[in-house]
Parts: structure tokens; sequence; C-alpha cells
């Protein structure tokens, strides 16, 4: 049976355990078993490809493999600023520490959950991948649910490369995983592999480690080289501003049966391509997306880059058959969620809700907001992608004072009177302010030559 993700939020906020996982009764090579460990290590949390394909370097030539340096201590590349450790010389605004960790693989799990899987290629129903790199790994929490999840569909022995600057994730073989790991920044070129070596590159939540400047051009280039022809690069991310979903323009179900079907039991939405968005009008969220906004504009980082994907991966020429899935998760109650009867529940178990939004000629409908009252495991979901965003805001503390101008006394206020407004037992803070998550995917096409022989 394909294991399942619950998380299960507390009251606390911003301490390691807001969320928890109830996955009890697992030996310890288990998916709970490598969690406990990696919740002891760390890591940069997750990767994501800037391609800029007006900048990109030009073909090389066949690169040989070079030969990896020795694993460095985490200490080795960090300094202390503000009392938490940072990567040094590097543009990432984000600490290295067991609190970012913990929120990092929060985000993980939430996207894991709400996405119902580790892969979203469909190529990999029929052809599964045997060697995969997980471009920025961080803690390793995606290799080790994307190797339960393989293992669930009875695919075994699956080959898992990690790399990332600071060697921060637990060893996974020691929890069951055929896993390696390589210290590396990933803007440093080439990598340490053979070309037409990886059936996947995993990227994910990596656009703060990817600053658009000249050191990540060639990425693109060097991923290309090392994934096999009919290899796929994913690439997952989410948006660092917040929108609100238009009370409006209620999403169209625009997913695949079991998308949709997911979706109901997640109680999340599949956004089809153009969907609307509005400004948030939490007060504080807008006061913290200008603040944001600024600072990763000082470091040339993409603020909102689930609407480029698309157009970033369609502009390689080596990649060909693009997919994607959008979702969002609201962060708290929707108008037609609250005070709905206990009666109108996802309809999960039937399928109904997905066939009755199909019209007799087989068009979909505009379906309207649903009502229903939101599941123990479907509200943790939503107050854990909450917490997600809201501790980004304590990790980002130094840049955000100084973006708004704040001194620390006044920064403490406004803090605290966020969490009171948007933790408070009232929760009518939210008016569809929701997480925009993003999955791209393609696949390696054979060389422009070789198609045309």
């Amino acid at each position: 049976m394909k294991p399942t993700l619950r998380l299960a939020a507390s009251k606390g906020c911003c301490g390691p355990g807001e969320g928890s996982i109830a996955n009890s009764g697992r030996p310890p090579g288990s998916r709970s078993g490598r969690i406990s460990a990696m919740a002891g290590t760390a890591g940069m949390g997750g990767s994501y490809l800037i391609a800029v394909a007006a900048q990109r370097n030009p073909p090389r030539a066949k690169t040989p493999p070079v030969e990896p340096p020795p694993v460095e201590n985490a200490s080795s590349v960090l300094e202390l600023r503000h009392g938490r450790p940072y990567i040094k010389d590097s543009p990432y605004p984000l600490p290295v520490d067991l609190t970012e960790f913990n929120r990092q693989n929060l985000r993980t799990l939430v996207a894991t959950q709400a996405l119902g899987k580790a892969l979203c290629a469909p190529r990999f129903a029929k052809m599964p991948p045997k060697r995969i790199l997980d471009l920025t790994c961080g803690t390793g929490l995606w290799s080790s649910l994307c190797d339960d999840y393989l293992k669930a569909t009875g695919v075994g022995d699956v080959e898992f490369i990690g790399m990332d600057i600071a060697a921060t994730a637990p060893d996974l073989s020691k929890h069951g995983v055929n896993w390696k790991f390589v210290q590396r920044d990933t803007r440093d070129l080439p990598y340490p592999f053979e070309d037409d070596y990886f059936d996947l590159v995993m990227i994910k939540d990596s656009t703060m480690t990817m600053p658009l400047d000249e050191r990540s051009y060639g990425i693109l280039d060097e991923v290309m080289r090392i994934l096999k022809e009919g290899g796929v690069l994913e690439a997952w991310e989410s948006d660092h501003v917040i929108r609100s979903l238009d009370p409006d323009t209620p999403p169209s179900r625009s997913g695949t049966v079991e998308e949709e079907l997911i979706a109901d039991a997640t109680a999340t939405f599949n956004l089809p391509r153009g969907h609307p968005f509005v400004p948030t009008q939490n007060k504080y969220f807008m006061q913290a997306n200008a603040w944001v906004e600024q600072v990763l504009d000082w470091e040339s980082i993409l603020v909102a880059p689930c609407p480029r994907m698309t157009e970033m991966m369609t502009q390689e020429e080596s990649l060909s058959d693009h997919g994607s899935r959008r979702i969002a998760i609201p962060f708290g109650e929707l108008p037609s969620e609250r005070g709905a009867p206990s009666s109108q529940r996802s309809s999960l178990s039937s399928g109904r809700a997905y066939r009755d939004s199909f019209l007799s000629d087989g068009s979909r409908e505009k379906a309207p907001w649903p009502e229903r009252t939101l599941t123990p495991d479907q509200a943790a979901l939503r107050h854990t992608a909450l917490l997600t965003n809201l501790q980004m805001y304590q990790a980002m503390e130094p840049l955000l004072k100084k973006a708004s101008g704040k001194t620390t006394d006044e920064w403490s206020q406004w803090y605290a009177s966020m969490m009171a407004d948007m933790l408070g037992p009232e929760k009518k803070a939210f008016a569809g302010e929701c997480l925009e998550i993003g999955v791209f995917w393609a696949t390696k096409a054979q060389p422009r030559a070789d198609r045309f022989r």
C-alpha cells in the first residue's frame, strides 16, 4: 500500500515541534527513523533551477568526470552572523541551523502530501529512474521520501546522489537508502559526474541558492550534460511572496482524476494555467511581501518563480515533453468552509466531486467554491503551510529589519502582533491567502543533429 504522510500541527509556532509526522511503529530504517536522523543533522533545504536562456553559456565539449573533493565538516563553510550560522561568502539569505532545517523539512512534507507523491513526471509511471541526482539536497529528506515512494511501487535499489555546499545531511545509507553525498557548491562547474549519467535530476526549492548572476548561468548546461537522453529534469518551487485566491474565480478542476481526488482529500486546489490571483488584504502579509521583495532584489533572487518556470524551461532546446502542476494550499478556512455542516465533507471516496465537474458534452464546468468542514488532517496541512511561511520571516529577521527600517524592539512588536493575528482563535485573518507550489518537468531530447539524420 502506498505510504502516506500525516502532518499534525501543535499549538507552538517557531520551535522544531510545530509539525510532526504521525507514523509510529516503523523500523529504524524506515521513513520515521530517517526523519529523526535528519532532524538531528540539517541541510540547505532543497534546490531550484535558474535558467536564463538569454545569457546561456555556449555548448561545451564532453567533460570528463571530476574527482569529488573530500567531504568537509559543515562548520568549515559556515560563519556566525546575528547569532546564527550562515554560508560564508554567499548571497543565500537564510541561516543554516536546526530551526531552519526543520522549517525546510516541513515545507518538503507539505508539498509531498499536497501533491500525493514524491515524483510527478508521468514518464516514471512506466520507466522508473535508476540513478537520481538530488541537487542541493539539504537534509536529504526528499531523497528519503522518494526512496520510500518508489519502493512502495515495487521499484528498489535506486541510486540517490545528493549534492550540497554543506555536508549537513545524515548518511541515508544507514537507513536503507542507496545513497552517496558529494559536497559542492551548485554554481561550481563542472560537476564531478560523467556525461549522460542520471535518469533524473531533481531540483527543489533552490531560488535562494542560485541567484540570477553569472555564476548561475551555466547550471542548466551542466544539468543537460549529466542527464541521459530520455532522462527527466524535475523542479519543485514555491513563491516567496503571498497572494490570495480570487474569490470571484474558483479554480476549475484542471487536473487528472487522480490529482483531483488528491486535492479533495487534502482540501487543496489544482490551478489551471493563467489562473488569476489577487493581492493579499492582510496588512502583515502586505508589509512582509514588500520587505521580502526588497531583500531578494538586493541579491538578484527571483521572488515569484512559479509563474515563470514553464517559460524558463521551454527556452532550453534540449528539453521536450514539458509538463507542470501548480497547487494552492490556503492558509486558513475559506469563506465557503466556515460554518459548513459536517455532512459537507470531501467526496473523495466516490470521486463524485470530480465527475460532477464535467458537463454532458465532456467539457468542464466552472465549479463553485467547495462547502465543507475541514478534517483535522486537512486543517493541519494548511496550518503547517502557514507556519513554514511565518518561520521564513523569522529566519530572515536581520534582513527584513533592515528593509523595514525597524529597530529590534519595533520588529519584535510587529512580529508578535502578526503571530497573534494569524494564529489567533478567531481564524479570520485570511481571505484566500495561500502557499503556491509548482512542479515542472521536461525530458532531455536527442541532439538536434541526431533528430534529422
